[in-house]
Order: C-alpha cells, then sequence, then structure tokens
C-alpha cells in the first residue's frame, strides 16, 4: 500500500525515526493544560455524578461556577509557583 504524500515533511514510520532527545537531555515531555468552558445556570445538562441530586443540579453548578470565577485562577498561580505555564483550551464560547 502506498501512502499518498502531502509534501510537508517525508513519511518515516516510528519503527525506524532516529533516536530524539529533548533540550537539556530530557527524555520525557509533558503537557498541561486547563480547560475553560462556558457554562450557564439552569440551562442545559449537566453530568449526573450524585444519583438523586435536586434539580437544579446546585453540586455541579458550582463546581463548574467554582472552577471559572475561583479555581482556575488559583491553579494558574499554583503552577507558576512551579515554574510551570500552562496551554489554556477554551469553549468556543469563551
Amino acid at each position: 500500500m502506498t501512502l499518498l504524500s502531502h509534501r510537508r515533511y517525508d513519511y518515516q514510520p516510528i519503527t525506524r525515526r532516529p533516536d530524539f532527545t529533548w533540550p537539556n537531555g530530557a527524555r520525557l515531555a509533558v503537557y498541561v493544560a486547563l480547560g475553560v468552558e462556558d457554562y450557564h445556570f439552569s440551562e442545559g445538562l449537566t453530568e449526573n455524578l450524585l444519583a438523586g441530586a435536586s434539580k437544579p443540579d446546585f453540586v455541579n453548578t458550582s463546581w463548574r461556577d467554582y472552577g471559572n470565577r475561583v479555581g482556575g485562577f488559583r491553579l494558574i498561580d499554583r503552577l507558576a509557583s512551579f515554574g510551570i505555564t500552562p496551554a489554556i483550551l477554551l469553549n468556543t464560547a469563551v
């Protein structure tokens, strides 16, 4: 079977690639991402994480509200204290 060429780079199966080393001899790269979503109270469905929770679902609503309003900023500050800059994954409505 012949693969189609896109002309951006030559095809090379992973079993034939040369050994790769990150800067400073590191052998592992870690990707840290923080998801930020648009969420409106009492609109749409939430996950049923707590069976029998009241409707509207204050448990899941409070988790989402805290995350966008407080938790995300605290997490960014904590990551910064370790010298980690996360990528931000934004919901399109944000």
